[in-house]
């Protein structure tokens, strides 16, 4: 089982690697904010935070001192993948008002000072492990919002489509990203519920990660790059068009 959660783990990090180089390209051709900040967000919260984990829990295995500085290192990761994944909440969904820029303002400083009080702790020889109850309860609630503006506007989206004036691949794409956002709350929620009953590290959960965070990267990648069988299967009908 563990052998299955390790090589789930590593596919986790290579998909969210193919997911983030894809969006990165696209951002580089549109120069578009939106693309950059979830392309990096894959990178840093999806490629490294998973290849650091797996270092992180190998290294503490073995008692060497190097797992403060790569569990220091995956923190940031961590927190630098969830700022990129508020921004990019804020200005794909609230952008220009007042609630997104409170919800945006406020959730980025209260990563600012989380992995500040992290970094505090490795300083003082004390590997963060990024698992504490305060950064656990902060990712759920930035995926949690990430995962609600996705699915309300799916709903929004889908009553436009009945009246012809939506596009069903773009309620699909909402919706698709909604079901990603929520793989990895439910990613955190595990973690949060593994922490309060004290059922181990982050290698236990090996398993759900790879399950879930697969889900979480399929789902990501026909959100932002259907394939064209995929793109056949929403098409309007020539009568409706």
């Amino acid at each position: 089982m563990e052998l299955f959660g390790f090589a789930g783990v590593l596919a986790l990090a290579l998909a969210s690697l193919a997911v983030g180089v894809r969006l990165l390209a696209l951002a580089r051709r549109t120069k578009g904010t939106p693309e950059l900040t979830i392309g990096l967000s894959y990178l840093f919260a999806g490629f490294l935070s998973c290849l650091l984990t797996l270092a992180a829990t190998e290294l503490a295995r073995t008692g060497s001192p190097s797992v403060v500085l790569v569990q220091a290192a995956n923190d940031v990761a961590q927190h630098a993948g969830n700022v990129c994944l508020v921004l990019f909440v804020w200005l794909v969904f609230r952008p220009g008002t007042a609630l997104g820029r409170a919800l945006g303002l406020g959730a980025t400083a209260a990563i600012v000072a989380s992995l500040a009080g992290n970094l505090a702790t490795a300083g003082a020889g004390v590997a963060p492990t990024g698992f504490d109850s305060s950064s656990i309860v902060l990712r759920i609630a930035i995926y949690a919002w990430a995962a609600a503006e996705s699915f309300g506007e799916y709903a929004a989206a889908r009553r436009r489509v009945r009246l012809g004036l939506a596009d069903p691949l773009v309620a699909n794409r909402l919706l698709l990203w909604g079901v990603g956002t929520g793989c990895v709350l439910l990613l955190w929620l595990e973690a949060l519920w593994r922490l309060a009953s004290g059922g181990g590290g982050a290698a236990a959960s090996y398993p759900t990660i790879a399950v879930l965070g697969l889900s979480c990267a399929l789902t990501s990648w026909l959100a932002f790059f259907p394939p064209a069988a995929w793109r056949r299967r929403f098409a309007a009908p020539p009568s409706a068009r």
